[in-house]
């Protein structure tokens, strides 16, 4: 089945953010942060942008994964709140940023900038996979059917 196989490599993309989002946390900050105080250097500063592009990849591949991989909104939703209480422990020993302006300005931009690749591109791949891919004859939620919309239509007409 190529769902499948779509959705297996989606599931294993979200591990793999997970596992370096835990990383790049665990070294990035809590570590530098332990050395930091010993070596009497300037604690890390928490990096809004960094994290904001984190969340937004990690809602884009739930978004693409969701047809592919039913269950993947619940794994990302698992691996979210994972993330938000290590970020919440370890934000405790950054320093907040310097400059706040600098970060308005920049959300701003990450809206312009990636609705249009994340959000529109997205859309766009799961039209595409709805309406002009057949599905799978032998396997899946949709086997035996034209086109995927086919199941809404009988949907539609047994209720």
């Amino acid at each position: 089945c190529w769902e499948s196989y779509v959705g297996q490599d989606v599931y294993r993309l979200v591990i793999v953010d997970f596992i370096f989002c835990l990383l790049g946390s665990f070294c990035g900050e809590y570590l530098y942060n332990v050395i930091a105080t010993r070596c009497v250097v300037k604690p890390a500063e928490f990096d809004v942008a960094r994290n904001v592009l984190d969340l937004i990849n990690a809602q884009t591949l739930a978004w693409i994964g969701v047809y592919f991989s039913p269950l993947l909104p619940v794994v990302q939703l698992i691996k979210l709140f994972l993330i938000f209480h290590l970020k919440k422990t370890s934000i405790r020993s950054c320093h907040p940023p310097s400059s706040w302006s600098r970060v308005g300005q920049m959300q701003t931009l990450f809206i312009s900038l990636l609705f249009l690749p994340c959000y529109l591109g997205t859309l766009a791949l799961l039209a595409y996979t709805l309406w002009s891919l057949p599905p799978s004859s032998v396997c899946g939620p949709f086997q035996g059917q034209g086109w995927v919309m086919q199941t809404v239509d009988q949907w539609i007409d047994t209720h």
